[in-house]
């Protein structure tokens, strides 16, 4: 685990899986449309955010993690449908089953972490590219990466660790990886 600041205590955390084999396509997508990309985050899908069960005085946390993710088996997806939640448009993970699995997991590990502190009724998985309010311009946006993405999907994978990234002084960082069973899921 990278040193920490002393004194330091991590109040930002998340659970990734990281997705570099689609950086190529959502990449100038998320450096234009995404905040979290110009603060170092990675593209990627989120199993829980915020964590608020991490933090330099809650000893023990990175063990239970480490035990919990080996019980699951890392896993084949492909990224090939493009989607949208109001001002968000994303990739959609096939099969979302594991995502979700993983993610009811560690919120029933740790249950003062619900994933997005439980603003949001269900659980689905997905990839950002952009972060766009305004309707025209996420519209346009949309058109843009239909006829960009056109012949690159779909975008495959295999998840086999899943990162705790740490924000500290506005950049997101890697902090700890926690790897998957090496029994791979088909």
């Amino acid at each position: 685990m990278p040193p920490e600041i002393e004194g330091e205590v991590n109040h930002e955390a998340a659970l990734v899986i990281l997705v570099p084999e689609a950086d190529a396509l959502v990449g100038p997508f998320r450096e234009l449309y995404d905040p979290a990309a110009n603060l170092g985050m990675p593209a990627h899908i989120t199993i829980n955010y915020p964590f608020n069960a991490y933090s330099n005085d809650k000893p023990g946390v990175l063990d239970e993690l480490g035990k919990l993710f080996l019980k699951y088996p890392c896993f084949q997806f492909c990224l090939n449908k493009i989607r949208s939640f109001p001002g968000v448009l994303y990739l959609a993970p096939e099969p979302e089953h594991p995502f979700v699995q993983l993610t009811k997991a560690v919120w029933e590990k740790f249950p003062d972490s619900p994933p997005y502190d439980g603003v949001h009724e269900g659980i689905i998985p997905h990839l950002t590219f952009a972060h766009i309010e305004d309707r025209k311009l996420n519209n346009s946006v949309c058109e843009e990466f239909l006829a960009y993405s056109k012949g690159r999907l779909p975008v495959c994978a295999t998840a086999r660790v899943v990162w705790l990234m740490g924000l500290h002084q506005g950049k997101w960082g890697k902090r700890e990886a926690f790897e998957l069973s090496a029994k791979t899921r088909q």
